[in-house]
């Protein structure tokens, strides 16, 4: 994935300005257009919440991992904030990408969107609803076939979520054996044994 300096998705959401840490030159084709720009603000403003909030949560112990405090999961729970994020969601749905870019570049974008995204809700309803979309953005992709290095990234990283525990794990692949392609569901069974035989060694 062509993100530059090898950053992950959550480092590209510290500081003030979006992409601070992640260097610019190498990343103007995803995040300087208007839509894409749009899509990374309005991503942040969920992570971060207002102004306001984001500056009660700067007054807090410094997080083990060194990322910026961002919105408790209780502040993550509120209507106001699920009505925002679900406004996000049909946002990034209905996007298509700007006219002039690659579909790889496009798959790039959408994906770097949706991780973060899925790693932000709290379980219920509205995370499964983000989860399956993902899923079957995943499904419908045409990298799929065009670069499959690529696209199986994508769905192991999915499938091996960040901090994700045993019942994230498992929801996880539920939705991808209930709504992704026989690909992506064998991925899922394959890592669904690998994690069996961790644990019984």
């Amino acid at each position: 994935m062509r993100l530059g300096s090898g950053l992950s998705r959550a480092q590209c959401f510290q500081g003030g300005e979006i992409g601070q840490t992640v260097n610019w030159d190498a990343n103007d084709e995803f995040w300087q257009k208007p839509g894409t720009r749009k899509l990374l603000t309005d991503l942040k403003a969920l992570r971060f919440g207002t102004d306001e909030q984001q500056a009660i949560n700067n007054q807090k112990p410094s997080r083990t991992d060194g990322l910026a405090q961002f919105l408790t999961v209780e502040q993550r729970q509120d209507p106001a904030w699920e009505a925002q994020a679900l406004d996000f969601l049909n946002e990034v749905e209905k996007w298509k990408g700007e006219h002039d870019e690659t579909q790889s570049n496009y798959f790039d974008q959408v994906c770097f969107i949706y991780i973060p995204l899925i790693e932000l809700m709290p379980p219920g309803a509205l995370r499964d609803k983000v989860l399956a979309s993902y899923i079957r953005f995943l499904g419908i992709s045409p990298i799929q076939k065009s670069n499959p290095p690529e696209w199986y990234l994508e769905v192991n990283r999915l499938i091996h979520l960040r901090d994700a525990g045993p019942e994230d794990q498992a929801r996880i692949r539920r939705e991808i054996l209930d709504g992704g392609d026989d690909v992506m569901r064998l991925y899922a069974e394959v890592a669904a044994l690998e994690r069996k035989g961790g644990a019984a060694n």
